[in-house]
C-alpha cells in the first residue's frame, strides 16, 4: 500500500490558500468567520485592534492611572504627553 504524505507536504507554500471555490474550504472559512476565528488571507479585526496605536495608548493610560491611584508611581504629565505624541505619530 503506497504511503500518503500530508496535504501540507505537497509543496504548497506557506501563506497560500486553497481555491475559495472549493466547497470544503468555503464551508470551513464560513464556519471560522461565524465563530470569530481567523480565516487565512483575511485580516483579523481583533489582531488589528490589539496592535493599533490607539489600543497601546489606552492600555498605557489605564496602567499609569492604576499605578497612580495605587500610589506606586506618579507619572509626570509632560512626559506622558510626550509619549502620547510619539505613539500616535
Amino acid at each position: 500500500m503506497p504511503s500518503r504524505s500530508p496535504a501540507h507536504a505537497g509543496g504548497q507554500a506557506g501563506g497560500e490558500v486553497p481555491d475559495e471555490s472549493t466547497p470544503l474550504y468555503a464551508r470551513l472559512a464560513e464556519e471560522w468567520a461565524a465563530r470569530g476565528a481567523t480565516v487565512p488571507c483575511c485580516p483579523d479585526p481583533l489582531w488589528q485592534r490589539l496592535v493599533s496605536a490607539e489600543h497601546l495608548w489606552r492600555e498605557t493610560e489605564s496602567t499609569l492611572r492604576q499605578l497612580h491611584l495605587a500610589g506606586d508611581a506618579h507619572p509626570d504629565d509632560a512626559a506622558a504627553a510626550s509619549v502620547r505624541t510619539q505613539v500616535l505619530a
